[in-house]
Formats: structure tokens, C-alpha cells, sequence
């Protein structure tokens, strides 16, 4: 093959590759301006309410876990029906303590043997069906 032929070809690619990223940024960028212009979409407050239970993990999460729970607080959602449950799972830390100070529902649990998330979520979804069943969580 002479120079001018592979010369040709990659002019070719290199167009190709180029319409592809212009192609990309064209619409990244119209996705961009629809998102700024159009409203936002907030709760709509009808008679039809889910009420949630929020359950999470923890093993020694006392730095972090306040700003989780106050985030999910914070959503465009009643916080009257929602409640979040935190199985402090085999925790040597602060971390139930943290978990009442945000106004959630701590559960401990200590069980050496039985390690892991999976046993953490078992114990935790025992708890809420057995002692807040009366909620009705969706």
C-alpha cells in the first residue's frame, strides 16, 4: 500500500471518530439545556400515601452514618411516613448512639458466630415485622 492510500484511510477513521464525538457532545449538551429549562418535578401530595421503612447496615459507622440518615430525611417525602431502622451489626464503636441522636431506630445486634450482612438484614427485617408491624410500610 502506497502512503497516500493509508493516509486516506486514516482521515477517514479520524473523520468518523470525530462525528462520533461531536455526535456525543451535541447531545449531552441538549440534554443539558432541557434539564436547566424544564421544571422540576416535586411530590405530588395526593390522598394515596406510601408509607417506608428504611433499613440499613452498620458495623462501626459512627463518623458517617448521621449524614445518611438526615439525607434521607430530608427527601421530598413526609417524614412522618418514613422510618429508618439501623441494625448496628457487631459495632465497638458510637454507632447506635449516632443512629438515636438523628432520630432513627437503632437495633444491636452482637452475634460473633453469625457474621455479615445477609444475618444483619435477617435480624433486622425480624425486628421490624415482629415489633412495628403496626406501620404498614409499603
Amino acid at each position: 500500500m502506497d502512503l497516500i492510500k493509508i493516509l486516506t484511510i486514516l482521515g477517514t477513521i479520524n473523520s468518523v471518530i470525530m462525528g462520533i464525538i461531536a455526535f456525543i457532545y451535541f447531545n449531552q449538551s441538549f440534554y443539558t439545556i432541557v434539564s436547566i429549562v424544564l421544571p422540576k418535578v416535586k411530590y405530588n401530595d395526593t390522598n394515596n400515601k406510601h408509607s417506608y421503612a428504611f433499613l440499613i447496615c452498620a458495623r462501626n459507622e459512627e463518623k458517617i452514618i448521621g449524614n445518611l440518615i438526615d439525607s434521607i430525611y430530608k427527601q421530598d417525602y413526609p417524614s412522618e411516613l418514613m422510618k429508618v431502622f439501623v441494625v448496628c451489626d457487631n459495632c465497638s464503636d458510637n454507632t447506635k448512639e449516632e443512629v438515636i441522636k438523628h432520630n432513627a431506630i437503632a437495633f444491636e445486634r452482637n452475634n460473633k458466630e453469625f457474621v455479615g450482612k445477609g444475618y444483619a438484614l435477617d435480624f433486622g427485617f425480624n425486628k421490624i415485622l415482629n415489633e412495628y408491624s403496626d406501620f404498614k410500610f409499603d
